[in-house]
């Protein structure tokens, strides 16, 4: 495995539209599209959930932007039909900033 110092939180918005038609559109309306949220239980509250960013650990000396698309892909895989994983086909850029 990496070395522990290398291992760094990452933050992921998944930018989608809310239906396929939106697709078709030559202009872009920040309404025809979505954050996907990730939900997760609230601790000590058995039926409350929360929505929250994807979030995962990445090696600082792997290949960071695959490690993120594959991230998505398996995050998505229960919600989206087939099973398949939303399939993302843009480059991604990584950029760290301070929280």
């Amino acid at each position: 495995m990496g070395n522990p110092e290398n291992i760094e939180d990452a933050y992921v918005a998944v930018i989608r539209p809310k239906n396929t038609a939106s697709l078709n559109s030559r202009e872009y309306r920040a309404k025809s599209y979505e954050i996907l949220l990730h939900e997760v239980p609230i601790e000590g509250q058995k039926k409350k959930r929360k929505k929250v960013l994807l979030e995962t650990k990445l090696q600082g000396n792997s290949e960071i932007t695959q490690g993120i698309l594959d991230y998505v892909v398996e995050t998505t895989k229960p919600i989206s039909p087939a099973n398949q994983g939303i399939r993302v086909f843009f480059k991604v850029h990584p950029s760290p900033f301070k929280m």
